[in-house]
């Protein structure tokens, strides 16, 4: 009896099974490629400063991942591991969301793979990064929302309340899901959910679980605000609406561009789809709303979730019609065979030689742009991964050629937060003192204690400033590195020697939130 039923659940689980074993599988082949991401870099020393917040970015990712060190080490492959982890359960959820719409085995596995195949939640989870753990939250929102509709509770809002409270604590954009479904819920029917208290609690609930980032902010006169503003200004003001819109296409991967579209037509107008139709109104505002201000093309990226539920139950309901069952097969074979070839894009499946020489046989102009409009040798989000450890070493050999008696008196300073994580994370290797940096964070961990008679510069830090602050600059080194992101690529050491100013009277001026 208990094997029939173990059989049983087996079989109703089937394409949730798959598709988690075939996301983590994916994962699990890569996660040990290319190298540490800038990204991950930074949040190890954030991690090593735990607080309720960090001037860029709310503090949860910081605090899985200290548990993650505490538990299992920082290495490149310990600290992915709770990606991982959120991307498989990310694809459950989308298997669970089909269910809740009354999808078979059929419409679960379509919205599954979508899940599975989309190449911005393969690039966010393929590291320890915001975005990966946030879109968990997203999804996870929305399929209570899901249930909320078919069946209010008061443990269900309460639930709904604490997710918004810890996405706030991962990423603020939640907050944009949370007006979105606002709005959805005010212009349709659904709006007679509002008429208990339970929403209300809801929202006050996750109020409360955002408390402290929140207080963090206003007591450090929110940065974050000065950081949305500087990228805004210097990396999202040359994208147009189209272009915009093409980033959507090309980061959901085009192969599930029949699926969420279906998705969102049904949504906002399938009669058998009607009491959920606050979903597509949502889904319509939050895309209006992000490109009105400015976001990042991939912030509206969580939201396609719950399009690729309803696409395949869509998509099953039409496959069911007489003649038309041939399609189920075709449909899965044709959105692998279509995936398939550009997964090298969005995990490091393969060493970087043979992505180069991949790369120009399938060219995919998008994934080389980087937020300013420039064209890259490599993606971005790999090119960010590639000339860490060197830069290092030269800095160490820099370091070593001192007089042993100045290297007791040297603090090492960098540029951006990228060098300043790589140089505390290798550095250690090396006997290096920890770096300092007045970008992000680093800002408001200071200079260090004592003050410094040389300083060791990394990174674009102007020559002519140097020269007003010190009476001696060097040029000690530059470094090179053919993989490298542009700004990692020739960038000079200098040793700066007899301060004109003590380095905590200059350390208001290193200030850099952009």
């Amino acid at each position: 009896m208990e094997a029939n039923r173990l059989k049983a659940r087996l079989k109703v689980n089937a394409a949730l099974l798959g598709v988690a074993a075939l996301n983590t599988a994916l994962h699990l082949l890569a996660i040990h490629r290319y190298g540490y991401h800038r990204d991950e870099l930074y949040f190890l020393d954030c991690a090593s400063h735990l607080d309720f917040g960090f001037v860029d970015h709310p503090p949860l990712t910081e605090f899985v991942l200290a548990i993650t060190r505490f538990l299992i080490g920082d290495s490149l492959v310990a600290i992915r591991v709770p990606a991982v982890l959120a991307s498989t359960a990310l694809v459950v959820t989308v298997v669970l969301m089909a269910r809740e719409l009354e999808g078979g085995r059929f419409a679960e596995l379509l919205a599954g793979l979508a899940a599975v195949f989309t190449p911005v939640y393969l690039i966010t989870s393929g590291m320890i990064a915001v975005e990966g753990i946030n879109t968990l939250w997203w999804a996870v929102a929305l399929y209570l929302t899901l249930k909320l509709v078919k069946s209010p509770s008061r443990g269900r809002w309460l639930l709904l309340g604490v997710v918004f409270g810890v996405g706030m604590l991962t990423k603020y954009a939640i907050a944009f899901l949370g007006l979105a479904l606002a709005i959805g819920v005010l212009s349709t029917d659904a709006r007679t959910l509002l008429r208990s208290r339970w929403p209300w609690m809801a929202g006050a609930l996750a109020l409360l679980v955002f408390a402290p980032n929140l207080a963090w902010q206003a007591t450090h006169g929110w940065p974050f605000l000065e950081y949305a503003r500087a990228i805004k200004a210097h990396m999202m003001d040359w994208i147009p609406i189209h272009i915009y819109l093409m980033f959507q296409v090309v980061y959901l991967n085009i192969a599930s561009l029949p699926i969420w579209l279906a998705g969102l037509g049904c949504l906002l107008f399938a009669p058998w789809l009607r009491s959920y139709r606050l979903f597509g109104v949502a889904f319509v505002a939050l895309l209006v709303t992000l490109i009105a201000v400015g976001s990042k093309p991939y912030y509206p990226a969580p939201a396609y979730t719950l399009l690729f539920a309803a696409g395949g139950v869509a998509a099953e309901r039409l496959f069911t019609r007489p003649g038309l069952g041939w399609l189920r097969t075709a449909s899965i074979a044709t959105l692998i065979a279509l995936s398939v070839p550009f997964l090298p894009y969005a995990l490091p499946l393969v060493p970087v030689k043979q992505f180069l020489a991949y790369s120009k046989i399938v060219y995919l102009a998008p994934a080389f742009t980087f937020e300013t409009g420039k064209q890259l040798e490599l993606p971005q989000y790999y090119a960010d991964m590639f000339g860490w450890e060197e830069q290092v070493a030269a800095v160490a050999r820099v370091f070593r050629s001192l007089p042993a008696t100045e290297q007791h008196n040297t603090a090492i300073y960098a540029d951006n937060y990228g060098e300043a994580g790589a140089l505390n994370l290798f550095g250690r290797n090396y006997g290096l003192p920890r770096a300092i940096s007045g970008h992000f964070s680093y800002f408001y961990w200071g200079p260090g204690p004592g003050e410094p008679g040389t300083v060791i510069t990394v990174g674009r830090v102007g020559e002519a400033d140097l020269r007003r602050d010190f009476a001696e600059v060097t040029l000690a080194a530059r470094i090179r590195h053919p993989h490298a992101i542009f700004y990692e690529d020739d960038i000079p050491i200098f040793v700066c020697r007899k301060p004109r100013i003590p380095l905590r009277e200059l350390w208001p001026g290193t200030r850099d939130f952009g």
